[in-house]
């Protein structure tokens, strides 16, 4: 007898693809790195980066509930290429420096 596979929730569009913008909005625009931090970046780099962990929340308390298509291993693999992506954008190159 065939088991049949549990129907996967779809994505929300917001959780599916990372729009800067549309992430951006929740992060306060006084935002900076904390001096005592040891890293360095300018302060609209380092909020694009929050805002980018805003979505990687978001995405884990929605897989948390849901199951994620594809599985974890798809998940963390789209969040690693968008922090590629934004590094990239920020130094001109793949991978030059990690982000704050």
């Amino acid at each position: 007898m065939r088991r049949r596979l549990k129907p996967v929730d779809p994505v929300p569009d917001d959780l599916a693809v990372f729009r800067l913008s549309a992430w951006l909005v929740l992060v306060d625009p006084g935002a900076r790195l904390p001096a005592d931090d040891g890293r360095s970046c300018s302060d609209e780099r380092y909020r694009r980066e929050e805002a980018r962990r805003l979505w990687v929340r978001a995405r884990t308390v929605w897989a948390d509930q849901h199951e994620w298509p594809g599985g974890l291993l798809a998940k963390l693999t789209e969040e690693r290429d968008v922090r590629r992506r934004l590094a990239a954008a920020d130094e001109g190159t793949l991978g030059e420096t990690p982000p704050c």
